[in-house]
Protein backbone atom coordinates (compact mmCIF):
# COMPACT_ATOMS: atom_id res chain seq x y z
CA UNK A 1 0.00 0.00 0.00
CA UNK A 2 3.14 2.73 0.98
CA UNK A 3 3.94 1.91 -3.31
CA UNK A 4 0.84 2.52 -4.28
CA UNK A 5 0.42 5.86 -2.41
CA UNK A 6 3.48 7.04 -3.93
CA UNK A 7 2.54 5.53 -7.36
CA UNK A 8 -0.57 7.66 -6.72
CA UNK A 9 1.28 11.16 -5.91
CA UNK A 10 3.57 10.35 -9.31
CA UNK A 11 0.48 10.12 -11.23
CA UNK A 12 -1.41 12.89 -9.94
CA UNK A 13 1.77 15.50 -10.34
CA UNK A 14 2.05 14.13 -14.10
CA UNK A 15 -1.52 14.67 -14.35
CA UNK A 16 -1.66 18.19 -13.15
CA UNK A 17 1.34 18.85 -15.43
CA UNK A 18 -0.53 18.23 -18.70
CA UNK A 19 -3.77 19.97 -17.13
CA UNK A 20 -1.79 23.01 -16.85
CA UNK A 21 0.67 22.70 -19.88
CA UNK A 22 -1.62 22.53 -22.76
CA UNK A 23 0.84 23.29 -25.34
CA UNK A 24 2.68 20.40 -25.04
CA UNK A 25 0.16 18.50 -25.87
CA UNK A 26 -0.13 18.15 -29.71
CA UNK A 27 -3.37 18.45 -31.55
CA UNK A 28 -3.72 16.42 -34.98
CA UNK A 29 -5.15 17.61 -38.03
CA UNK A 30 -8.27 14.65 -38.31
CA UNK A 31 -9.79 13.40 -35.34
CA UNK A 32 -8.43 11.13 -32.63
CA UNK A 33 -10.29 8.55 -30.78
CA UNK A 34 -8.71 6.96 -27.27
CA UNK A 35 -9.71 3.20 -26.58
CA UNK A 36 -7.78 2.68 -23.12
CA UNK A 37 -8.79 1.85 -19.59
CA UNK A 38 -7.65 2.41 -16.33
CA UNK A 39 -6.22 -0.85 -15.67
CA UNK A 40 -2.88 -3.42 -16.76
CA UNK A 41 -4.24 -5.94 -19.24
CA UNK A 42 -7.38 -7.65 -19.75
CA UNK A 43 -10.34 -5.43 -20.25
CA UNK A 44 -10.75 -5.97 -24.02
CA UNK A 45 -9.28 -3.11 -25.77
CA UNK A 46 -8.52 -4.63 -28.96
CA UNK A 47 -11.42 -6.32 -30.09
CA UNK A 48 -12.91 -3.16 -29.31
CA UNK A 49 -10.87 -1.10 -31.18
CA UNK A 50 -11.45 -3.09 -34.06
CA UNK A 51 -15.00 -2.84 -33.52
CA UNK A 52 -14.90 0.92 -33.31
CA UNK A 53 -12.94 0.97 -36.76
CA UNK A 54 -16.02 -1.00 -38.14
CA UNK A 55 -18.16 1.76 -36.45
CA UNK A 56 -15.94 4.15 -37.57
CA UNK A 57 -16.14 3.15 -41.58
CA UNK A 58 -20.11 2.67 -41.17
CA UNK A 59 -20.08 6.13 -40.41
CA UNK A 60 -17.91 7.13 -43.04
CA UNK A 61 -14.19 7.54 -42.09
CA UNK A 62 -11.28 5.91 -43.32
CA UNK A 63 -9.94 5.40 -39.76
CA UNK A 64 -6.17 4.26 -38.76
CA UNK A 65 -5.07 2.68 -35.48
CA UNK A 66 -1.99 3.88 -33.53
CA UNK A 67 -0.45 1.31 -30.88
CA UNK A 68 2.52 0.68 -29.15
CA UNK A 69 2.74 -2.67 -30.12
CA UNK A 70 3.64 -3.86 -26.24
CA UNK A 71 6.53 -6.57 -26.44
CA UNK A 72 7.70 -5.81 -29.50
CA UNK A 73 11.04 -6.39 -30.40
CA UNK A 74 11.05 -3.24 -33.24
CA UNK A 75 12.07 -0.48 -32.39
CA UNK A 76 11.01 3.07 -33.86
CA UNK A 77 7.96 3.51 -35.83
CA UNK A 78 6.91 0.61 -38.09
CA UNK A 79 4.05 0.28 -40.51
CA UNK A 80 2.46 -2.77 -39.95
CA UNK A 81 -0.23 -2.39 -42.64
CA UNK A 82 -0.94 0.09 -44.70
CA UNK A 83 -5.01 -1.22 -45.31
CA UNK A 84 -4.40 -3.64 -47.82
CA UNK A 85 -1.18 -5.93 -46.84
CA UNK A 86 0.62 -7.06 -43.60
CA UNK A 87 3.75 -5.51 -43.67
CA UNK A 88 5.84 -7.05 -40.75
CA UNK A 89 4.88 -10.07 -38.26
CA UNK A 90 3.83 -10.48 -34.59
CA UNK A 91 7.40 -10.03 -33.53
CA UNK A 92 8.56 -6.88 -35.40
CA UNK A 93 5.07 -5.13 -34.80
CA UNK A 94 3.47 -6.44 -32.14
CA UNK A 95 1.00 -9.39 -31.37
CA UNK A 96 -2.28 -6.75 -31.07
CA UNK A 97 -1.07 -4.42 -33.58
CA UNK A 98 -1.02 -7.39 -36.39
CA UNK A 99 -4.24 -8.96 -35.04
CA UNK A 100 -5.80 -5.60 -35.75
CA UNK A 101 -4.50 -4.80 -38.71
CA UNK A 102 -5.68 -8.57 -40.32
CA UNK A 103 -9.38 -8.11 -38.80
CA UNK A 104 -10.05 -4.33 -39.19
CA UNK A 105 -8.17 -3.93 -42.63
CA UNK A 106 -7.23 -0.34 -41.87
CA UNK A 107 -3.82 0.78 -41.86
CA UNK A 108 -1.75 -0.32 -38.29
CA UNK A 109 1.34 2.11 -37.02
CA UNK A 110 3.34 0.63 -33.93
CA UNK A 111 5.40 2.94 -32.62
CA UNK A 112 6.86 3.46 -28.79
CA UNK A 113 5.74 7.20 -28.93
CA UNK A 114 2.15 7.14 -29.78
CA UNK A 115 1.81 11.12 -30.08
CA UNK A 116 5.41 11.04 -32.15
CA UNK A 117 3.79 8.40 -35.01
CA UNK A 118 0.55 10.97 -35.28
CA UNK A 119 2.87 13.43 -35.95
CA UNK A 120 4.51 11.06 -38.65
CA UNK A 121 0.82 10.48 -40.20
CA UNK A 122 -0.14 14.31 -40.40
CA UNK A 123 3.15 15.33 -41.77
CA UNK A 124 2.23 12.82 -44.77
CA UNK A 125 5.46 10.09 -44.10
CA UNK A 126 3.50 7.26 -44.75
CA UNK A 127 1.75 5.64 -47.77
CA UNK A 128 -1.98 6.06 -46.58
CA UNK A 129 -4.95 8.61 -46.54
CA UNK A 130 -6.77 8.16 -43.31
CA UNK A 131 -9.27 10.99 -42.03
CA UNK A 132 -9.55 9.90 -38.30
CA UNK A 133 -7.18 8.10 -35.66
CA UNK A 134 -8.04 5.20 -33.52
CA UNK A 135 -5.26 5.00 -30.66
CA UNK A 136 -5.19 1.19 -29.01
CA UNK A 137 -4.36 2.27 -25.25
CA UNK A 138 -4.44 5.96 -25.27
CA UNK A 139 -6.12 6.85 -22.10
CA UNK A 140 -2.49 7.70 -20.39
CA UNK A 141 -1.35 9.39 -23.36
CA UNK A 142 -1.43 12.92 -22.03
CA UNK A 143 0.98 14.19 -24.78
CA UNK A 144 -1.66 13.58 -27.31
CA UNK A 145 -5.29 15.33 -27.50
CA UNK A 146 -8.08 13.10 -28.20
CA UNK A 147 -11.39 14.10 -29.31
CA UNK A 148 -13.29 11.30 -27.52
CA UNK A 149 -11.78 9.13 -24.88
CA UNK A 150 -13.09 5.78 -24.63
CA UNK A 151 -12.29 4.18 -21.32
CA UNK A 152 -13.06 0.37 -20.66
CA UNK A 153 -13.44 -1.34 -17.32
CA UNK A 154 -13.44 -4.96 -16.66
CA UNK A 155 -14.99 -7.03 -13.96
CA UNK A 156 -12.14 -7.71 -12.16
CA UNK A 157 -10.32 -4.17 -12.29
CA UNK A 158 -13.69 -3.46 -10.02
CA UNK A 159 -13.10 -6.47 -7.88
CA UNK A 160 -9.44 -5.15 -6.98
CA UNK A 161 -9.86 -0.95 -6.96
CA UNK A 162 -6.23 -0.27 -5.84
CA UNK A 163 -3.51 1.41 -7.71
CA UNK A 164 -0.38 -0.60 -9.03
CA UNK A 165 1.38 -2.42 -7.27
CA UNK A 166 -1.21 -3.23 -4.84
CA UNK A 167 -3.95 -4.14 -7.33
CA UNK A 168 -3.85 -3.35 -11.01
CA UNK A 169 -4.84 -0.19 -11.78
CA UNK A 170 -2.78 2.50 -13.86
CA UNK A 171 -4.77 5.34 -13.02
CA UNK A 172 -7.52 5.89 -10.01
CA UNK A 173 -11.26 5.38 -10.08
CA UNK A 174 -11.24 9.67 -9.94
CA UNK A 175 -9.17 9.68 -13.41
CA UNK A 176 -12.55 8.67 -15.33
CA UNK A 177 -13.34 12.35 -15.06
CA UNK A 178 -11.27 12.84 -17.79
CA UNK A 179 -13.27 9.99 -20.21
CA UNK A 180 -15.39 10.96 -22.55
CA UNK A 181 -17.69 7.91 -21.99
CA UNK A 182 -17.25 4.55 -20.08
CA UNK A 183 -17.52 0.75 -21.94
CA UNK A 184 -18.06 -1.45 -18.98
CA UNK A 185 -16.67 -5.06 -20.19
CA UNK A 186 -16.52 -8.39 -19.07
CA UNK A 187 -19.43 -9.01 -17.17
CA UNK A 188 -18.74 -5.40 -15.15
CA UNK A 189 -22.01 -3.46 -13.70
CA UNK A 190 -22.82 -0.02 -13.47
CA UNK A 191 -23.96 -1.11 -10.45
CA UNK A 192 -20.48 -1.97 -9.29
CA UNK A 193 -19.13 1.16 -10.79
CA UNK A 194 -21.49 3.29 -9.15
CA UNK A 195 -20.43 1.83 -5.99
CA UNK A 196 -16.37 2.48 -6.41
CA UNK A 197 -16.80 6.10 -8.23
CA UNK A 198 -20.40 7.55 -9.39
CA UNK A 199 -20.49 9.35 -12.70
CA UNK A 200 -22.50 11.34 -14.95
CA UNK A 201 -20.67 10.02 -17.92
CA UNK A 202 -22.31 7.75 -20.31
CA UNK A 203 -21.77 4.34 -19.32
CA UNK A 204 -22.31 1.62 -22.03
CA UNK A 205 -22.15 -2.19 -21.81
CA UNK A 206 -20.14 -4.42 -24.56
CA UNK A 207 -20.97 -8.16 -24.65
CA UNK A 208 -18.00 -10.19 -25.41
CA UNK A 209 -18.04 -14.12 -26.93
CA UNK A 210 -16.35 -16.55 -29.38
CA UNK A 211 -16.95 -16.71 -32.75
CA UNK A 212 -16.54 -20.16 -34.92
CA UNK A 213 -13.29 -21.37 -34.70
CA UNK A 214 -10.87 -21.94 -37.47
CA UNK A 215 -7.68 -24.04 -37.86
CA UNK A 216 -4.51 -22.14 -38.37
CA UNK A 217 -3.81 -24.73 -40.82
CA UNK A 218 -5.19 -25.24 -44.49
CA UNK A 219 -7.20 -28.63 -44.95
CA UNK A 220 -7.88 -29.61 -41.03
CA UNK A 221 -10.85 -29.72 -39.31
CA UNK A 222 -12.85 -27.10 -37.10
CA UNK A 223 -13.95 -30.17 -34.84
CA UNK A 224 -12.84 -31.56 -31.92
CA UNK A 225 -13.87 -32.95 -28.86
CA UNK A 226 -11.09 -32.36 -26.19
CA UNK A 227 -8.95 -29.72 -26.44
CA UNK A 228 -5.78 -27.93 -24.65
CA UNK A 229 -5.80 -24.34 -24.19
CA UNK A 230 -3.14 -22.32 -25.32
CA UNK A 231 -3.04 -18.49 -23.98
CA UNK A 232 -0.61 -15.91 -23.46
CA UNK A 233 -2.65 -13.42 -22.53
CA UNK A 234 -3.85 -11.61 -19.01
CA UNK A 235 -6.41 -13.57 -18.00
CA UNK A 236 -6.25 -17.13 -19.32
CA UNK A 237 -9.57 -18.14 -17.15
CA UNK A 238 -12.27 -16.06 -18.99
CA UNK A 239 -10.76 -17.84 -22.28
CA UNK A 240 -11.19 -20.97 -20.75
CA UNK A 241 -14.79 -20.07 -19.11
CA UNK A 242 -15.54 -18.75 -22.88
CA UNK A 243 -14.63 -22.26 -24.27
CA UNK A 244 -16.43 -24.29 -22.31
CA UNK A 245 -19.41 -22.40 -22.27
CA UNK A 246 -19.73 -22.79 -26.08
CA UNK A 247 -19.86 -26.62 -25.13
CA UNK A 248 -15.68 -27.31 -25.78
CA UNK A 249 -14.40 -29.63 -23.90
CA UNK A 250 -10.84 -27.97 -22.41
CA UNK A 251 -9.19 -31.27 -20.72
CA UNK A 252 -5.84 -28.89 -19.88
CA UNK A 253 -4.70 -25.50 -20.02
CA UNK A 254 -0.99 -24.32 -21.12
CA UNK A 255 -1.16 -20.21 -19.53
CA UNK A 256 1.72 -18.36 -20.45
CA UNK A 257 2.40 -14.22 -19.33
CA UNK A 258 0.53 -11.70 -21.48
CA UNK A 259 2.23 -11.66 -25.00
CA UNK A 260 4.35 -14.24 -24.10
CA UNK A 261 6.73 -14.55 -26.94
CA UNK A 262 6.52 -18.19 -27.69
CA UNK A 263 9.99 -20.32 -28.39
CA UNK A 264 10.86 -23.20 -30.02
CA UNK A 265 11.14 -25.20 -26.46
CA UNK A 266 7.27 -24.03 -25.78
CA UNK A 267 6.26 -25.30 -29.29
CA UNK A 268 8.30 -28.40 -28.26
CA UNK A 269 5.93 -28.80 -24.67
CA UNK A 270 2.34 -28.02 -26.81
CA UNK A 271 3.41 -30.29 -29.16
CA UNK A 272 4.39 -33.18 -26.21
CA UNK A 273 0.59 -33.26 -25.41
CA UNK A 274 -0.71 -34.75 -28.64
CA UNK A 275 -4.07 -32.95 -28.15
CA UNK A 276 -5.78 -30.52 -30.46
CA UNK A 277 -4.92 -26.81 -29.33
CA UNK A 278 -7.92 -24.38 -28.14
CA UNK A 279 -6.14 -20.70 -28.78
CA UNK A 280 -6.98 -17.08 -29.14
CA UNK A 281 -6.33 -15.03 -32.54
CA UNK A 282 -3.89 -12.82 -30.08
CA UNK A 283 -1.49 -16.22 -29.67
CA UNK A 284 -2.41 -17.23 -33.13
CA UNK A 285 -0.42 -14.31 -34.70
CA UNK A 286 2.89 -15.65 -33.10
CA UNK A 287 2.06 -19.62 -33.14
CA UNK A 288 1.74 -19.30 -36.78
CA UNK A 289 5.79 -19.05 -37.11
CA UNK A 290 5.58 -22.50 -35.97
CA UNK A 291 3.42 -24.09 -38.83
CA UNK A 292 5.54 -26.23 -40.23
CA UNK A 293 6.24 -28.07 -36.95
CA UNK A 294 2.39 -28.50 -35.84
CA UNK A 295 1.84 -29.94 -39.40
CA UNK A 296 4.22 -32.31 -39.49
CA UNK A 297 3.36 -33.49 -36.06
CA UNK A 298 -0.26 -33.78 -36.94
CA UNK A 299 -1.15 -30.54 -34.64
CA UNK A 300 -4.38 -28.92 -35.05
CA UNK A 301 -5.08 -25.48 -33.52
CA UNK A 302 -8.20 -24.04 -33.38
CA UNK A 303 -8.12 -20.39 -33.28
CA UNK A 304 -11.30 -18.99 -31.44
CA UNK A 305 -11.87 -15.50 -32.21
CA UNK A 306 -13.62 -13.12 -29.44
CA UNK A 307 -16.06 -10.61 -30.80
CA UNK A 308 -17.51 -7.90 -29.16
CA UNK A 309 -20.93 -5.89 -29.85
CA UNK A 310 -22.31 -3.04 -28.18
CA UNK A 311 -25.32 -4.42 -25.94
CA UNK A 312 -26.73 -1.39 -24.84
CA UNK A 313 -26.92 2.31 -25.66
CA UNK A 314 -25.45 1.94 -29.36
CA UNK A 315 -27.71 4.56 -31.02
CA UNK A 316 -26.29 7.37 -27.82
CA UNK A 317 -22.66 6.12 -28.80
CA UNK A 318 -23.05 6.83 -32.69
CA UNK A 319 -24.50 10.32 -31.44
CA UNK A 320 -21.42 10.81 -28.99
CA UNK A 321 -19.18 9.92 -32.13
CA UNK A 322 -20.34 12.17 -34.61
CA UNK A 323 -20.45 15.04 -31.88
CA UNK A 324 -17.17 14.87 -31.08
CA UNK A 325 -15.69 13.87 -34.42
CA UNK A 326 -15.40 16.13 -37.65
CA UNK A 327 -17.79 14.84 -40.23
CA UNK A 328 -15.65 13.54 -43.25
CA UNK A 329 -15.39 14.58 -46.59
CA UNK A 330 -17.42 12.49 -48.96
CA UNK A 331 -15.98 9.80 -50.36
CA UNK A 332 -16.03 11.17 -53.86
CA UNK A 333 -14.32 13.65 -52.82
CA UNK A 334 -16.89 16.77 -53.56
Amino acid sequence: MPLSNIFHLILTLRNRYYDSHSERILHSNMPVISIGNLSVGGSGKTPMVIEFCDIMKTLGYAPCVVGRGYKRKGRGIQLVSDGENILTNATTGGDEMVLIAKNAKVPVIAGDSKSKVVRAIDAGEFPISPNCIIVDDGFQHRQLYRNLDIVLVDKNTLKRPYLLPKGRLREPFSSLKRADAIILTKGATQAELNAIYPTEKPVFTATYGLSEPYSLFQNMSVDATDVVAVTGIANPSVFVDMLRDTGVNVVDTMAYSDHHSYAEQDIAKIIARRSVIATTEKDAVKLEAFSDVFISNNINVLVYPLSVSISSGMAELLELIMGKCEKPPPKDGN
